[in-house]
């Protein structure tokens, strides 16, 4: 069961970015040439924490930034209130705010790759 709610949200993110991607442009395309270097320790401060586990994938779509890992509980930033949500394995925040989208929270029962 485990191995079938993975597939569902990872169907469910390629259907999200398919739905936001040019038409015949690729998920590289689209996010633009800045992806060859990695994020620093601290890419910024008003973005969301993992408050357990451990981010595994990270993809942004539009104006949104999906998450998935090995966490069960996310938190805005300090600056931004600290508010905890509990989300199992993926989260949604605003890419310009940093704030946690408080509508997305897919109920799954294992890590996000």
């Amino acid at each position: 069961m485990n191995t079938l709610r993975r597939r569902i949200a990872a169907l469910a993110c390629a259907a999200l970015v398919a739905t936001t991607l040019p038409i015949g442009a690729s998920a590289v395309e689209a996010a633009g040439e800045h992806l060859a270097t990695l994020p620093t320790d601290n890419p910024a401060n008003f973005t969301p924490n993992v408050l357990d586990g451990e981010v595994l994938s990270i993809w942004q779509v539009g104006d949104r930034v999906v998450i998935g890992g090995s966490f069960t509980q996310v938190a805005n930033s300090t600056s931004q209130g600290g508010t905890v949500y509990d989300r199992t394995g993926v989260a949604s925040f605003d890419a310009a705010t940093g704030l946690v989208d408080e509508n997305f929270a897919p109920d799954l029962d294992g890590d996000v790759e």
